[in-house]
């Protein structure tokens, strides 16, 4: 398959997370194996919330960081999926919720619906 999945069709809604986090016990943004980072520890607090992703929610981020560094605004979008969705209730704080499941050095701001063709990155 060489088409890339049309989510407006197939039932996700794309998110935009704004956050900060002070990168002093982190190894850097994105993910490696063995090492705490702030995109392992986003999934593991966005799990707690809407259950297990397989694809860590599709997220993509505007930028990335490297070990030790502090961001004061960072953006980041999932997609979810309305079974993930249906695990948020009628809450509308899920930045509030999701910011249970973080480590104090991770704070979410906000967390808002866009549209799916929003990129997270400027172009």
């Amino acid at each position: 398959m060489t088409k890339p999945v049309d989510l407006s069709v197939d039932g996700f809604s794309r998110y935009r997370i704004d956050f900060g986090y002070d990168g002093t016990d982190f190894a850097g943004f994105a993910k490696q194996p063995g090492l705490r980072t702030v995109q392992s520890e986003l999934v593991k607090g966005l799990e707690v919330i809407f259950g297990k992703s397989s694809k860590d929610f599709g997220m993509r981020v505007a930028g990335r960081t490297d070990a030790g560094v502090h961001a004061q605004h960072q953006v980041v979008h999932v997609d979810l999926s309305p079974l993930q969705l249906k695990r948020i209730g009628r809450n509308p704080d899920i930045a509030g919720r999701v910011n249970t499941a973080l480590p104090q050095d991770i704070r979410l701001f906000s967390l808002s619906l866009i549209h799916i063709s929003e990129p997270t990155r400027p172009y």
